[in-house]
């Protein structure tokens, strides 16, 4: 049997795979010996590789709702660590959730914070966008925000923070007055945005009580109680930031409209018939009216007067509209004064957006690198903002453009991109 096996195999052609088991002899099998022949086995070329499987994986905004659910609420970091090094991943989603809201409590508190955060920056990137983005005083009031903020500005903070922090946002003020705002320009010497904001305390998403109870809690209109007119502000507050001298973008979220404004707005829920006095009272009045426009200019050379000549000019292509159309009817909701059909009679909006237009250009003049300059406004634009822009009462807002030109300073509610590729 050997023997004939050997003759066997031999007569197999060199394409051919042979297979030869042996198998226990069984009562239907005529031979010990069983034999396969297949066909031949493809080239070396065209072999196939088969790739490994990949592991199924959790996709991570389920991941980041799992970690909402069971982890955001301790407090300490130590509670979340041993999520946080399972893996790269859960590492990243563990510090951004618990970075996302800090309280700082003391000085020490907050150089752990800064220390963690430069030890996951590189340091051989641009650090303009380094340091402390926002901080919301929604918690504070009259008596505990400055204590707050001296805690957050002390001095020996310095070395760590202050000299590369170029963007602060600091929002749900009570109020921003003269000695803030010295505060945050002396201690952050190198900004070039600052957001300071309080005007998102007026609270119109409930009802009209509390609406009311919010506009008591937060000075969010200072003329004409606190400063006698808007030039009156913006000298004093150009005077406050005056050692910024790299601040391009600056937001002052308070309204320059005045502040019986507000008041008069809540008159008219209370009593409806106000309607129609404001009638009488807006028909009746006589006296001269305000210079209104939607580019105001001034001589950039700060040391002439406030009282120098001011240009007020029209620009036709600027879509300084009202921002909507009164029926006449009081909305059932409670609402601010810009849809409110009795304010709509009892204010000009053309003269409080010139107000704003006048208050920006003295600040321009002072402060020589200012591009931008944003308020609070009752009267604003109604235009989508991206995601990263909506910080704080970013629904009123309206935001002024600056240009410098042949010794003149102008400002306008419009980028200045194509008046200037028109003039080059």
């Amino acid at each position: 049997m050997q023997g004939e096996t050997n003759d066997y195999s031999s007569a197999l052609g060199s394409d051919d795979t042979y297979f030869h088991d042996y198998f226990p002899s069984s009562p239907s099998s005529q031979s010990t010996c069983t034999h396969r022949f297949t066909s031949p086995g493809p080239a070396d070329d065209e072999v196939t590789q088969l790739k490994p499987l990949k592991a199924n994986q959790l996709p991570l905004e389920l991941i980041e709702y799992i970690f909402d659910l069971f982890l955001r609420c301790y407090p300490a970091f130590s509670c979340i660590k041993p999520f946080s090094m399972a893996s790269s991943q859960f590492r990243t989603i563990a510090l951004r959730k618990y970075m996302s809201a800090l309280r700082i409590y003391s000085a020490a508190q907050l150089v752990s914070y800064e220390s963690m955060h430069f030890s996951l920056v590189s340091r051989s990137k641009n650090q303009d966008k380094t340091g402390l983005e926002w901080i919301s005083f929604g918690t504070d009031g009259r008596s505990t925000q400055k204590t707050r903020l001296t805690r957050i500005l002390e001095r020996h903070l310095a070395a760590h923070i202050m000299p590369h922090l170029t963007s602060l946002t600091l929002t749900k003020l009570w109020r921003i007055d003269i000695s803030l705002l010295s505060m945050v320009a002396k201690a952050f010497p190198m900004l070039k945005t600052l957001h300071v904001s309080c005007s998102e305390h007026l609270d119109v998403s409930c009802c009209w009580v509390c609406f009311e109870d919010s506009s008591t809690a937060v000075i969010h209109s200072p003329i004409p109680n606190y400063f006698s007119s808007a030039s009156k502000l913006s000298t004093e507050f150009a005077k406050a930031l005056k050692p910024l001298t790299n601040l391009a973008d600056l937001h002052l979220g308070i309204f320059l409209s005045d502040e019986e404004m507000v008041s008069t707005h809540l008159e008219h829920y209370d009593s409806p018939r106000t309607y129609e006095r404001a009638l009488c009272t807006t028909f009746a009045r006589r006296g001269t009216p305000t210079l209104t426009g939607s580019i105001v200019s001034q001589s950039e050379s700060p040391e002439i007067e406030q009282d120098e000549h001011v240009s007020y000019t029209v620009d036709e292509q600027d879509p300084d509209v009202e921002p909507c159309v009164h029926s006449g009817e009081l909305p059932p909701f409670p609402h601010g004064p810009d849809l409110c059909p009795i304010c709509s009679l009892l204010v000009s909006a053309p003269q409080v957006r010139t107000r704003e237009l006048e208050a920006s250009l003295a600040l321009a003049r002072k402060l020589k690198a200012l591009e931008t300059v944003s308020w609070s406004s009752f009267f604003s634009w109604r235009q989508s903002l991206p995601t990263d822009m909506k910080v704080g009462d970013w629904k009123r807002k309206t935001t002024t453009y600056v240009l410098r030109e042949g010794g003149r300073v102008r400002v306008r509610r419009r980028p200045w991109d194509q008046y200037l590729d028109k003039h080059k």
